[in-house]
């Protein structure tokens, strides 16, 4: 190998190990934990703190590299996916990198309220779970909640959910 060659690879390498964090990312993307906001929800009558994934990134994120439920210290109990905002007809969750088993938590708007139409234990190291968002026929309003299975009861199947205008 030419000493041209030895040069150009070893400059690669060290570019490589440099942007190593951007290429292949080993923490969450959307910040840290205190970039979390929470909002209050009403579900079968009773007020519930969750988080709020707000933007794609913490969608992607969710409980991803979490080792709590309440991974930010506000008294949350879950996190909320606003999945009617997004452009798709089907969201997958992953398991993926995540600590802790879940309940998914599927809720469809009816008239102006969510209605919960399904819950899915998602134990950790499972395969993704993917519901559908829209139809042939009419976009749903969906929205989603993972949760503390230990905090099931909170989230009874046919249940109400009222939500603040932030997420309407």
């Amino acid at each position: 190998m030419s000493r041209i060659a030895v040069i150009l690879l070893l400059v690669f390498i060290i570019l490589l190990i440099a942007k190593w964090p951007q290429i292949w990312p080993t923490t969450p993307s959307s910040g840290t934990t205190s970039e979390w906001s929470t909002i209050n929800i009403t579900v079968a009558g009773k007020n519930i703190t969750v988080y709020y994934a707000d933007t794609v990134d913490k969608m992607s994120e969710g409980y991803k590299y979490k080792n709590s439920y309440d991974f930010a210290g506000k008294g949350a109990a879950g996190i909320l996916f606003p999945l009617h905002k997004l452009d798709t007809t089907r969201v997958c969750f992953t398991m993926k990198d995540v600590n802790l088993d879940l309940i998914l938590v599927v809720a469809r708007k009816v008239y102006f309220d969510y209605k919960i139409v399904e819950k899915i234990y998602m134990p950790r190291g499972s395969s993704d779970t993917c519901i559908d968002t829209n139809s042939t026929y009419m976009k749903y309003e969906t929205i989603a909640i993972e949760i503390d299975p230990s905090k099931s009861d909170l989230f009874p199947l046919g249940a109400v959910i009222k939500l603040p205008e932030v997420v309407k």
